[in-house]
């Protein structure tokens, strides 16, 4: 890559766009495929409701399906470059026994560049440290500096994708902050819940002095995480009712292109172009659902504390 970033600016739009193009095509193809299937004779609104219900059902379940696999896509091949870079230096990463992960540099779920991950990279489990060697970051943390390890919530979505949340704090400088991390090698998003929670018992057991038989790499002296502000998003952001609209209507363009491939009706009292757009609006809807509920969630005020309303 131009900076000399494998996860860089320019991967992730690559990267983005082709999962973005692929989307849109079941949106538009699996609607107008299933209507297009069905038996031509099905007289009666009963009849074209269940049409309906069908090509939803059809086109959810291929969304889901597609998600799953796409939402990790790429980073096996990451893996693969990164472990070359880092054999080139000297230090297998697979033979030391670590652990292939994304990080964000947060407690909470955001969205960097369209990604949950804000750096991938190799964690390490060693003797003394616990070190992370990334493309944006490097840094080392005790035993005694963590203050606290727990599952946390991923991006929003009907599959789940939790993270792996470590908080610490620097006694000598009064540096405090949180880091996110999941594993980045699963073969799909499905496969993230099972691979953080390993992950947190891993790092649990090493909190408990439970080593690591791998020998340990010299990585040298590393620095604290980082603990600065990272050009982020919120979720909720990427559920906005313009952003909703410019889907729906991109998908009903692609749905009319399909339909007329496929020589669907455009006859509005007929089963065709009608249905195919329905099926498509109810399953983008239904996919967004999830981040909507963020985008409320972020906005709903916090809890009042005792402090504050002695204060």
């Amino acid at each position: 890559m131009p900076d000399g970033r494998a996860f860089s600016p320019l991967w992730k739009a690559r990267t983005t766009s082709r999962i973005a193009w692929m989307m849109l095509g079941l949106y538009a193809v699996v609607p107008v495929a299933t209507i297009a299937l069905l038996p031509p004779d099905r007289p009666g609104w009963t009849a074209r409701l269940v049409t309906d219900g069908i090509a939803l059902l059809v086109t959810a379940g291929a969304i889901l399906a597609a998600s799953d696999s796409f939402g990790v896509r790429g980073f096996r091949e990451l893996r693969r470059r990164f472990t070359d870079r880092m054999v080139e230096i000297g230090i297998d990463p697979e033979r030391c026994g670590a652990y292939f992960v994304g990080l964000a540099p947060s407690r909470e779920a955001r969205v960097y560049e369209s990604f949950g991950d804000w750096d991938v990279g190799w964690l390490f489990l060693q003797r003394r440290r616990l070190c992370w060697i990334g493309e944006q970051a490097r840094f080392a943390l005790t035993r005694e500096q963590i203050t606290g390890v727990e599952i946390g919530p991923g991006l929003p979505g009907w599959i789940p994708a939790p993270r792996v949340v470590i908080t610490w704090r620097d006694g000598a400088c009064g540096t405090e902050g949180a880091v996110s991390l999941r594993p980045a090698d699963t073969a799909s998003l499905s496969g993230i819940a099972a691979g953080s929670r390993a992950l947190f018992e891993r790092i649990g057991a090493w909190r408990r002095g439970v080593l690591s038989p791998h020998p340990e790499p010299a990585l040298g002296d590393l620095a604290l995480p980082p603990s600065g502000a990272v050009t982020s998003l919120a979720p909720g952001t990427y559920a906005s009712a313009a952003s909703a609209m410019r889907g729906l209507l991109l998908c009903s363009l692609a749905v009319a292109a399909a339909a007329a491939a496929l020589g669907l009706s455009f006859d509005p009292g007929r089963a065709g172009f009608a249905d195919a757009l329905l099926g498509t609006w109810s399953a983008q809807i239904l996919y967004l659902a999830p981040w909507w509920r963020s985008q409320r969630e972020s906005t709903r005020p916090a809890p009042e504390s005792v402090l504050d309303h002695a204060a």
